[in-house]
Formats: C-alpha cells, structure tokens, sequence
C-alpha cells in the first residue's frame, strides 16, 4: 500500500474534520499520495475534494505511516464535496480513528500554525459552520455565533 497524507487545518483555535459516513466517524481529511505529488500536495488535494476548502500547509510530519500537514484553513471553493466538513474546538466523540493519534497530532498542528504567523485572527464561529451542525436554528444565528461550541453529535 502506498503513502498516506492527512491535513489538520486551523481557523482561528478550531480544526475541521470530515464525517466519514462508511466508517461513521470523524476523521481529517486525508488519503492516498499519488505519483509525482508530495504529501502535502496530496494532503491539499484530498482537502479540496472531501471538505471543499483550499488550504495553506505550513509544515508536514512523519508519523511513520503516514504523513501529517499542519495547516491554515482557507477559503470554501467548492460545495460538491464528498464528505460533510465541521469545524470543532475539541475532538468529537465519534472518531474513524485513533483517538490517540489525534491528540498528538491536533495539538502539534496547532503549534506549527501558531509558529508560522500566519495563523488567521477573524472570528472563527461562522454562520455557515451552524447551520451544517443543526444548531442555531432558533433563528437567533448572527447573535450567538461566537458562543456556538459544536460538541462533534451528529443532528
């Protein structure tokens, strides 16, 4: 089997993550490095496709079998993503992976971002963010949108 890349990508102190429906769980969006990509070539594609969002990678790390990018969240570009995409603060209960492995590699990410100074300082809660997780929906969304903590359920 061949190399593997995954993206953590900060807005702001919160990380997006896909949701997986085949393994039903939450994962960074990630896959396969193909020939004549780097990983964090691939890492950006793969983002691109499952989340629809451009990202600035700002450092990779080998965890051995795979590849890790610590990332910047860009812009959303595209809508016809493959997976459903949330931003979090923490990680989500329901995990396609190994907890474990996130809670060394989300932590680490967020240092590389920080370091860099690139890191983004807009508010981070967005309304688009809400409405993806089903909360809100009291119609009250541009008064609470830096309160919001999404808490990873699925609605």
């Amino acid at each position: 089997m061949g190399r593997t890349a995954y993206a953590v990508a900060f807005d702001g102190d919160r990380f997006l993550m896909v949701w997986h429906s085949r393994r039903k769980g939450w994962e960074m969006p990630g896959g396969h490095v193909e020939e004549g990509e780097t990983s964090a070539q691939a890492a950006a594609r793969e983002f691109l496709e499952e989340a629809g969002y451009e990202i600035e990678i700002v450092a990779t790390r080998d965890i051995g079998y795979c590849d890790v990018c610590a990332a910047i969240l860009g812009k959303k570009v595209r809508d016809d993503c493959e997976m459903e995409s949330r931003l979090f603060s923490e990680l989500p209960d329901e995990l396609s992976f190994d907890r474990d492995e996130y809670l060394d590699t989300v932590p680490w990410a967020k240092g590389e971002v920080d370091r860099s100074g690139r890191a983004r300082s807009t508010p981070t809660c967005r309304v688009p963010a809400i409405q993806r997780c089903g909360h809100g929906a009291d119609g009250d969304q541009n008064e609470r949108p830096q309160s919001h903590r999404c808490d990873g359920k699925r609605p």
